[in-house]
């Protein structure tokens, strides 16, 4: 598969017609950066909605899936990191994941800290391309890596930043925003960070990751 730029090369590679799996593929390998691109050239809402939704269906890459010989990987996508922690907040216990697409890009669309989460998407991919993927859990990464980088925790997530999930006429869950919070209220998680991605691959390493 040709390594594409965003904004040609998406719809480009769509009109190659590619399996389900080369589009999972293509998607959960695109940087931060990259992924930010794609999202906001698509101006359909319609469209924005059903890409994001599809996004939330791809695996966070852990699994045993192989490496095509003679191919760069690509490094893991911010967004896939922020869905992969936050998936775990207590106030999501109630819903399945399929529902909960469009709330994590409401989220992710607002959240302070992206430059902290590409730092972290980094690193991930250091190590999975030193020890490979099925021994270099993300669920089990980011525990150890996002307190080290000041990333508020999943159980502090929502409510810090003002956000309240509940259910609609249909059961179904939605979240608003009761309050904007001020950036001088999170001292404890700056935005920004002084530490490399080497240095979150050490700190794990020592951890014994």
């Amino acid at each position: 598969m040709a390594d594409l730029t965003p904004f040609e090369g998406f719809p480009t590679f769509l009109h190659n017609s590619p399996t389900l799996l080369d589009i999972q593929t293509y998607l959960a390998t695109r940087s931060g950066e990259e992924m930010n691109k794609i999202l906001g050239s698509i101006q359909d809402p319609a469209a924005l909605k059903a890409l994001t939704e599809f996004v939330f269906q791809i695996p966070p890459p852990v699994g045993t899936r192989a490496i095509v010989p003679g191919k760069t990987k690509k490094a893991l996508n911010s967004y896939i990191a922020f869905r992969s922690y936050y998936l775990s907040s207590p106030e999501f216990a109630s819903w399945q994941m399929k529902l909960l697409s469009s709330i994590m890009g409401k989220l992710w669309a607002e959240d302070l800290w992206k430059p902290k989460w590409t730092l972290a998407a980094k690193a991930w991919s250091t190590i999975r391309d030193e020890v490979g993927k099925a021994s270099a859990p993300l669920d089990a990464f980011l525990n150890i890596a996002c307190p080290l980088l000041g990333i508020i925790p999943p159980s502090q997530y929502l409510s810090r930043l003002g956000w309240e999930v509940s259910a609609d006429g249909d059961g179904n869950p939605t979240v608003i925003r009761k309050f904007i919070p001020s950036q001088y209220s999170f001292a404890a998680f700056p935005l920004t960070t002084t530490l490399s991605a080497d240095d979150v691959v050490n700190h794990c390493r020592v951890a014994g990751y």
